[in-house]
């Protein structure tokens, strides 16, 4: 899945003890002096996306309760002195100076704030807008999540499982028969066989275990970075199982895909719909918060298709890209706040059948791996017994002609 994270370069790491929003009067203590000189001694400590939100819902209340924007950002690099966000505030409060307005500002910290929260911060075309697009941002971080993470989460149990299973069945094998010769002829032949068996299974595992990492650390590092393949990936993953073998894996991959960027769609589309936003950068904006390649190439398309008078907004969904659902809501809505409403049910309806997905292709596979296990284990007490039964027979066939 793709690993373009919705929050682009934002830290997603690990969890924190969230803090209340700061209090204006708490904020009101800072010292614009003192944050200027701790920016330039003390390594920011990269911020968490729920850090990232408190800012801006302080920034929000700072703003409304009277405070000047200089003041509000000053006060609030002070707060989170130390912290990734913490600098960036400080930066925004110097270019402020400058004469630098604060949407620009914020949207020049493209390494702190996620991509959506700068476009929407950015349509803020009056205060009143600024205002609630800075509480739409902090309500759209904390919204968002890695299902990809999450899944491959889940499924690191199983697969971890099935390759501690082909270990030990290779390590008691080489153990049970590390001198077949001791067995007797006939014996010694069969335990030959299999010990050459699981050898070759071992080696076979190994190399299938390093292909692996190696694939895992040149998408990381090149993979993703090639438009081409990225795109090849995503369009993949979001198209309906072809074959028949692995096809029911596939559509639970493809639901867990499907439905969560039809969730991150929705949400920040009706979002920058709301914020006021034009159509054309809504959908781009939406489309970028998906992650997907794909996606994003097919909103292109259609923006020109707008553009060009042939299509209109609702036919973005007309794509297999999207659940279908999403097609035939938007057509039967009859104006702007009716969309936003069953947009922002939509991505609630979609963001559980996403996770119920998840969970369910998780389990299919751990039931597979338990299946896998069984079999594994009974295979493995049959190649031990195997041997040892042909051994105790020959045994006896020689007590006999004794």
């Amino acid at each position: 899945m793709s690993d373009i994270n919705f929050l682009d370069e934002t830290s997603s790491a690990s969890s924190t003890v969230a803090r209340e929003p700061v209090a204006p009067a708490k904020l009101e203590t800072a010292s614009a002096t003192d944050q200027g000189a701790s920016r330039k001694t003390v390594t920011a400590q990269k911020s968490t996306r729920e850090e990232i939100a408190e800012t801006l819902e302080d920034l929000e209340a700072l703003l409304k309760a009277g405070a000047s924007e200089h003041h509000a950002v000053t006060a609030i690099a002070s707060i989170y002195e130390g912290t990734s966000v913490g600098a960036a505030y400080g930066r925004i409060a110097d270019k402020l100076i400058d004469g630098t307005s604060l949407s620009d500002a914020i949207n020049d910290e493209e390494s702190v704030f996620p991509r959506v929260a700068r476009d929407l911060i950015s349509a803020g075309v009056n205060q009143q807008i600024l205002w609630r697009n800075l509480r739409r941002s902090a309500e759209l971080i904390r919204k968002s999540s890695d299902l990809t993470a999450e899944l491959r989460v889940k499924l690191a149990n199983p697969i971890s499982l099935a390759i501690l299973t082909v270990i030990v069945i290779v390590a008691s094998v080489n153990l049970a028969f590390g001198n077949p010769d001791t067995l007797g002829p006939s014996a010694a032949v069969v335990a030959t066989l299999i010990l050459n068996a699981t050898r070759v299974v071992g080696a076979v595992a190994i190399v299938a275990l390093v292909g692996g990492i190696i694939a895992m650390i040149w998408y990381n590092t090149a993979g993703k970075k090639n438009p081409k393949f990225r795109l090849r990936i995503d369009r993949y993953l979001l198209t309906a199982p072809k074959g028949k073998r692995g096809k029911r894996m596939r559509r639970e991959l493809r639901k867990v895909t499907t439905h969560d960027a039809g969730a991150k769609f929705t949400e920040v589309l009706a979002s920058s719909l709301d914020a006021g936003m034009d159509e054309s950068q809504s959908l781009r904006t939406a489309a970028r918060a998906t992650g997907n390649a794909a996606i994003i190439l097919h909103v292109e398309e259609h923006i020109q298709r707008i553009y060009d008078g042939t299509e209109d907004l609702a036919g973005v969904a007309r794509s297999p890209y999207f659940p279908p659902t999403l097609s035939h809501r938007l057509a039967l809505q009859p104006g702007a706040s009716e969309r936003i409403d069953v947009l922002r049910d939509l991505s609630a309806t979609y963001g559980k059948k996403a996770e119920n997905a998840s969970t369910s292709l998780a389990n299919r596979l751990a039931r597979r791996v338990d299946d896998l296990t069984l079999m594994f284990g009974v295979t493995t007490v049959f190649l031990l017994l195997t041997p040892m039964m042909i051994s105790l027979q020959d045994m006896g066939n020689a007590l006999n002609h004794v």
